[in-house]
């Protein structure tokens, strides 16, 4: 997890200002064992980021960037597709139970990085 984090940061560090061109969406779907996140809206290959928060205010960590959820962690990345979009999928086992959650779905291209709306769902106890 460490290494994500880290691979994140770099790659927000290194990324391009944005150029506005349409922002990535975010759709949560809590299935029976996990909750699903996909990232989509990039017109071509892209890095795809899934963040969560308990808490919904966003930050401007670097001027130029998108908002971001502040205290946020990462809970997966991968590569996406224009098709496909990017799908992570995180066991509900591992998400607390009983209170909101808030999650956001970050794509990095060769126009920059831009970041989803924030979504939000709450898991039972």
């Amino acid at each position: 997890m460490l290494a994500h984090s880290l691979l994140f940061c770099a790659a927000v560090l290194a990324a391009p200002s944005p150029v506005s061109n349409g922002d990535p969406d975010l759709s949560i779907a809590i299935l029976p064992a996990a909750v699903e996140f996909q990232v989509t809206g990039p017109e071509e290959a892209f890095v795809g980021v899934a963040i969560a928060s308990l808490q919904p205010d966003l930050v401007h960590y670097l001027v130029g960037l998108p908002p971001l959820l502040a205290d946020f962690v990462v809970l997966d990345f991968g590569l996406g597709d224009a098709e496909h979009g990017y799908t992570a999928t995180v066991l509900r086992s591992l998400l607390p139970g009983g209170v909101t959650i808030y999650a956001q779905g970050v794509a990095l291209d060769s126009t920059g990085l831009r970041s989803s709306r924030v979504g939000e769902f709450r898991l039972p106890r």
